[in-house]
């Protein structure tokens, strides 16, 4: 991925942080990464 869609990955899953809590926001990133197409390993190091 390109520095620009990491960014607006990053974006995308610190957007979810305001409506879910505790163990429902866990399991909504393991959700939203999960869902990522084009990832590498380096990627998902960078948004999380």
């Amino acid at each position: 991925m390109s520095r620009r869609e990491l960014r607006e990955q990053a974006f995308r899953l610190l957007f979810r942080a305001e409506f879910y809590e505790g163990e429902e926001l866990a399991h909504q990133t393991e959700l939203f990464l999960e869902e990522l197409e084009e990832r590498e390993e380096r990627d998902l190091t960078y948004i999380k």
